[in-house]
C-alpha cells in the first residue's frame, strides 16, 4: 500500500514528514465520493490544506530525485504498462518531426535491419534526438543486440551495439551513455529490455559516473597532442572536440546535471560557471580552428584532468 510505504520511507530517514496518514484519508475520500457520493470531510483541515500538503509531498519527492530519474518520469512512469506504450508512441513522433524525409528514411532501414538481425531494442540518440543536430552531427542509434549492417548507408550513420547483459551491467557502473538513451533519446522498437532498464534507473535512483569522463581526459589529449604535431587540422579537430566534450559531460555530470546533445552543452556548462571549458566546446564544434588554438583549446582539458584526479 502506498501509505505504508510512505511511512516506512519516513521511518527510514527518507522523508522528512510521514505522508501515510494524508495518503489513507485521501483514499478513504475517495472511496467516500465514488462510491456513497458524499462531500470529503478532511476534518479540521480544509481542502486548501490538504492540496498544500500534498504538494509538499511532490516537492519532497522531487527534492530527492536524480535529474535522470525526473527526465525518465517526465516521459511516462517505466513500471505502467500504459504509460511506456504512450512513450514509445510518443517518441516515433518525435523521431518522425526531428528528420528530415532523407534521415526518416535511413533510421527505416537501420530500424528494420536490427529488428531483422534480432535485435531487442533500438533508439535514435544524439543531437537528432533532440533536435539540435548541427554541421558536425552524426545519425546516432543505439542498438540492443547485434549491431546491424549500415556499410551502404551514408558515412554519418553511427550505430552502438550493446548486448542486453552488458548493457545492464554498465548501467549500474554508471555509464551514461544507457542512462542518455533512456532519457533523452526516441526509443523505437522495445522487446522490454528498454523499459527493463528505465524501471532500474528509478527504483535504484541511479546517476551517471561522471568521474569516469574524466579519467579518459589523459588519453583524449595524448592523441590530439599528436595529430596536432602531424599537421592533421581535421582529424586533430575531431579529437580536440572528443575530449572537450568527454569533460563537459564529466563536469556536468559531477555538478548533479544531466549532460544533454553536444551542442547543448555549452550554455549547460555556463550555467555551472565552467565558462572557459563552454568557450572552447562551442569554438570546436561550430568553427574550423587553425593548429594553433587547437592546441590551446587543449589547455583547458588539462585543467579538468587535475579535478579528475584530485
Amino acid at each position: 500500500m502506498k501509505a505504508d510505504a510512505a511511512s516506512e520511507l519516513h521511518a527510514n530517514g527518507v522523508l522528512d514528514e510521514d505522508f501515510g496518514p494524508l495518503l489513507r484519508t485521501l483514499n478513504q475520500e475517495r472511496k467516500d465520493v465514488w462510491y456513497e457520493g458524499e462531500d470529503p470531510d478532511f476534518g479540521e483541515e480544509s481542502l486548501d490544506d490538504v492540496a498544500e500538503r500534498v504538494r509538499g509531498l511532490i516537492e519532497a519527492a522531487e527534492a530527492d530525485m536524480t535529474e535522470s530519474v525526473r527526465l525518465i518520469l517526465d516521459r511516462g512512469d517505466p513500471r505502467r504498462t500504459g504509460d511506456w506504450a504512450r512513450r514509445l508512441s510518443t517518441d516515433a513522433a518525435i523521431a518522425e518531426r526531428y528528420q528530415t524525409p532523407e534521415l526518416q528514411q535511413i533510421t527505416e532501414v537501420v530500424v528494420s535491419r536490427a529488428i531483422a538481425n534480432g535485435a531487442q531494442g533500438v533508439a535514435l540518440t544524439g543531437s537528432t534526438a533532440r533536435a539540435k543536430r548541427t554541421s558536425i552531427s552524426d545519425l546516432d542509434y543505439h542498438v540492443v543486440g547485434n549491431r546491424p549492417d549500415v556499410r551502404d548507408l551514408p558515412a554519418d550513420v553511427d550505430v552502438y551495439e550493446s548486448q542486453p547483459d552488458k548493457m545492464r551491467a554498465k548501467l549500474l557502473q554508471g555509464d551514461d551513455f544507457v542512462q542518455w538513451t533512456l532519457c533523452c533519446g526516441c526509443l523505437l522498437y522495445d522487446t522490454g529490455v528498454f523499459r527493463e532498464a528505465a524501471v532500474t534507473v528509478v527504483e535504484q535512483d541511479l546517476w551517471p559516473d561522471g568521474e569516469s569522463k574524466l579519467r579518459r581526459l589523459p588519453e583524449l589529449r595524448r592523441l590530439a597532442e599528436r595529430l596536432i604535431g602531424v599537421g592533421d587540422r581535421d582529424a586533430a579537430q575531431d579529437q580536440v572536440r572528443a575530449a572537450l566534450t568527454s569533460a563537459a559531460r564529466g563536469v556536468l555530470l559531477q555538478q548533479g546535471v544531466f549532460a544533454l546533445a553536444r551542442g547543448e552543452l555549452p550554455a549547460q556548462l555556463r550555467l555551472v560557471a565552467a565558462d572557459s571549458l563552454a568557450d572552447s566546446l562551442d569554438a570546436a564544434i561550430y568553427t574550423e580552428s587553425p593548429l594553433e588554438e587547437l592546441a590551446s583549446m587543449l589547455e583547458t582539458v588539462v585543467a579538468f584532468e587535475l579535478v579528475s584526479t584530485s
